[in-house]
Parts: C-alpha cells; structure tokens; sequence
C-alpha cells in the first residue's frame, strides 16, 4: 500500500480500559512499524498484559529499550471500537504511537500536510484487513 511519504499526525483518541476510558494523545507514525503504549498508561487503564518468552531491543531514533511485554488495547475512532496490540516501552515520550501495521489493518491513510486522517467508511473500519 502506497502511503507517499512518511508522515507523523496526533490525535485525541478514547481508550477503554477494564473499568474506564481515557482520551490519549496519540502519534500516528508511518515511520514506525509497530504501535507502542506507555507503562503508565497500561496500568492507569489496567489492560490486559501478556509477557513475551524473551525480551527483545526496540530501536526507536539512536537509541534502543528491551520490551518484555504486549498491551491489548481497544482504541474509538470514528464511533467505532478497534483493537490494537502494542509493545508496553518504558520511557516512550508518547502517551501511544500507532504503526503501519494499525495503518494498514484498518486501512486508514494519513495526510501529513493537512495533519488529518483518511479514513474509510464506518462500515469497513469495524473490518479487520487481513
């Protein structure tokens, strides 16, 4: 899928959690494969965890954090719920940074120089590309 060039836009998004929701400033970032949540953000909305078999080193600008965990996250956008798995990374600057991978799996395309979304209808939103 064609995205043009990389493009950074950040939004407020509404998380849920297990026993609230949160709107979250959220990075969406062409640049990053993966999407990444902050450690306090996790426990702030108690998500469910799964720890990995081994840590693995997440290169993020210069430098790089080893990664023990994964998020399950349910973000609103559009009116409509979408899970998300997320690398739980100690030291994140962003509150949530959504990858190519969000990207592509719901088929939402950014424009950089209006700063804004492209998204698909609602129907297809709620549908998982695969």
């Amino acid at each position: 899928m064609d995205r043009g060039y990389m493009g950074l836009i950040r939004k407020k998004l509404s998380f849920l959690g297990r026993r609230r929701k949160k709107e979250v400033e959220c990075l969406f970032d062409t640049g990053a494969s993966l999407s990444f949540i902050r450690p306090e953000l996790v426990r702030e909305l108690d998500l469910p965890t799964t720890n990995l078999l081994r840590s693995v080193r997440i290169r993020l600008g210069k430098g790089s954090t080893r990664v023990s965990q994964l998020a399950a996250t349910m973000i609103r956008l559009n009116g409509v719920a979408l899970p998300d798995t997320a690398y739980v990374m100690p030291g994140l600057t962003e509150e949530y940074v959504l990858g190519s991978e969000f990207l592509e799996r719901y088929d939402i395309r950014l424009d950089p120089k209006r700063r804004r979304l492209l998204l698909p209808p609602k129907r297809r939103l709620s549908l998982i590309l695969v």
